[in-house]
């Protein structure tokens, strides 16, 4: 495709015209989310235990471990169905079901009411399958649109926004230091991001 690919050539190699690079970073902000969700966890562990009243006086527990955990569970399920998905119903339309889940999950744990530990767990199982889906989409995805001579320098870009997604988690934290409630802005800014690439592919 032209409008991808471009028409020329950059020091041997293909053009990397505008349009592919939007496609690149709208289909890598799966990573950042990745990345942000593994890691806004360890930042609001802490204001979450209070508000929740987990362990008691004990450091860790049972609810608290599944606080942590359970994005894993879910991001199995999320690659088993994403592979599925990406089949039946195309790349994009994939993506766009993952930012769904992890829409959900986010705003979930967002709005859970203190006595509802039930509905903090299922957002974070949701943000779990949209991760997963969203992996097992986007690097195929980003392999079909690039050049051959590309791919392995634009698929890269999941690796790199994953981390950029861990280092944002902690440089926000670092500069609101979330307590009661701040903590739940924390987890809807990831649902906003999740929007908008939902919109942008």
């Amino acid at each position: 495709n032209i409008l991808l690919h471009g028409g020329g050539e950059e020091g041997g190699k293909s053009k990397l015209t505008s349009t592919l690079l939007m496609v690149v970073v709208f289909a890598t902000l799966t990573g950042l989310l990745m990345g942000y969700d593994l890691c806004v966890i360890a930042v609001i562990l802490e204001p979450v235990k209070k508000d929740f009243r987990l362990c008691g006086t004990a450091f860790t527990c049972f609810d608290k471990e599944m606080v942590v955990s359970l994005i894993a569970p879910g991001a199995v399920v999320g690659s088993f169905a994403g592979g599925c998905m990406t089949d039946k119903l195309g790349r994009r339309i994939s993506i766009a079901l993952s930012d769904v889940f992890i829409m959900l999950g986010c705003f979930l744990m967002a709005a859970a009411p203190v006595e509802s530990l039930f509905t903090l767990l299922l957002g974070r199982i949701f943000i779990g399958v949209g991760v997963g889906i969203g992996f097992a989409v986007v690097a195929p995805y980003i392999s079909e649109v690039s050049p051959t001579d590309r791919r392995g320098q634009l698929v890269l870009g999941i690796e790199i926004s994953q981390c950029c997604g861990c280092l944002l988690a902690y440089g926000i934290a670092t500069v609101i230091s979330p307590t009661h409630g701040q903590w739940r802005s924390l987890m809807a800014a990831a649902g906003f991001v999740a929007l908008v690439q939902g919109g942008g592919v």
